[in-house]
């Protein structure tokens, strides 16, 4: 997998266009997830994420 000027992974470089450049829709950039504030399995099911710090209610992402 061919890396970016960071040194990040570049998804879709592989397939290249003609002119040598990577074809690619999108980029992300997600940060490690720790493993700490876990919720436990049940209750993980139900919030829909095993991380405490990830369970953003959409009115507190919309700000509605």
């Amino acid at each position: 997998m061919e890396k970016n000027e960071n040194g990040y992974s570049v998804l879709g470089a592989e397939n290249a266009e003609p002119n040598g450049h990577p074809s690619q829709l999108a980029m992300v950039y997600a940060l490690p997830q720790e493993f700490r504030s876990l919720y436990d399995p049940a209750e993980a099911l139900n919030r829909g994420t095993l991380f405490y710090e990830l369970d953003k209610p959409l009115s507190e992402v919309t700000g509605k």
